[in-house]
C-alpha cells in the first residue's frame, strides 16, 4: 500500500511539521495517519506488502538431507527449521514482544499522550 502524505490541514500539538495519509476502511470509513514529514518514509516502510519468499530445491534438500539421518524424527523440528530459513529468507527473523514486557529490539517511545498516558512504541526492525 502506498500512502499519499499530505501537509496536515492545521497545526497540531506536535508542531507544524506534521503530514497526514488517509487510508479508506470502506465506504463509510477512512483512517487517517499522522506523523512528522521526516517520518513518513518509514511508515510507508513498515506498511509495504512484502513479496513471501519461499523455499529454493536445494534448501529443501540441504534441510532434509539434515534430518534425514535422524532416526527419531521430530516432525515438529522440521517443522520449525523450514520455519525458520523462511523467517530468515523473507527478513523475519524474531516476533516483537507486544505484551508490555520488554522486546528483544529496545524499541523506543516516540510520544505520549499527556491526558491518557497512552504511548506510541517504535519497534526496530532487525539489521
Amino acid at each position: 500500500m502506498k500512502l499519499k502524505w499530505q501537509q496536515a490541514p492545521v497545526k497540531t500539538q506536535w508542531g507544524d511539521d506534521m503530514v497526514v495519509a488517509s487510508v479508506a476502511i470502506d465506504k463509510d470509513h477512512t483512517l487517517s495517519l499522522y506523523c512528522e514529514r521526516d517520518q513518513a518514509p518509514k511508515v510507508d516502510a513498515m506498511l509495504a506488502q512484502r513479496t513471501w519468499v519461499g523455499l529454493t530445491d536445494e534448501e529443501r534438500d540441504d534441510i532434509s538431507e539434515d534430518w534425514a539421518t535422524d532416526v527419531l524424527l521430530d516432525i515438529f523440528e522440521v517443522i520449525r527449521a523450514i520455519e525458520a530459513k523462511l523467517r530468515e529468507k523473507n527478513g523475519w527473523y524474531r516476533q516483537h514482544v507486544t505484551d508490555g514486557s520488554p522486546c528483544w529490539c529496545e524499541p523506543e517511545i516516540s510520544y505520549t499522550d499527556p491526558e491518557t498516558g497512552a504511548s506510541v512504541i517504535v519497534h526496530k526492525e532487525p539489521q
